[in-house]
């Protein structure tokens, strides 16, 4: 089978690619959703858009609080732990 080949077969059986969106299995998945589409925008808007430093550093602040509010539950502190695991494995350390 040819490299072409391999990837349209490998991006066909992608459960990641769907010409539907899927409804969220649950109210979780559903939030996540929620918060990537505004992380998406805020990204987009970031890039587009200009603003003054003061306001700039305001926000940096406040995402700053959120992603720690995010990174306290009890799967992120696990799944930081296991990539740490992961790179110290790679790195041999």
């Amino acid at each position: 089978m040819t490299d072409k080949k391999k990837q349209t077969a490998t991006k066909m059986l992608s459960p990641f690619d769907s010409p539907d969106i899927k409804d969220p299995l649950s109210d979780n998945w559903g939030a996540k959703r929620k918060l990537s589409d505004a992380t998406r925008l805020l990204i987009e808007n970031l890039v587009t858009c200009s603003t003054d430093t003061e306001t700039l550093e305001k926000m940096a602040a406040v995402i700053s609080e959120q992603a720690e509010l995010l990174g306290e539950s009890p799967a992120c502190r696990v799944a930081l732990l296991l990539k740490r695991v992961v790179i110290m494995v790679t790195l041999r350390i």
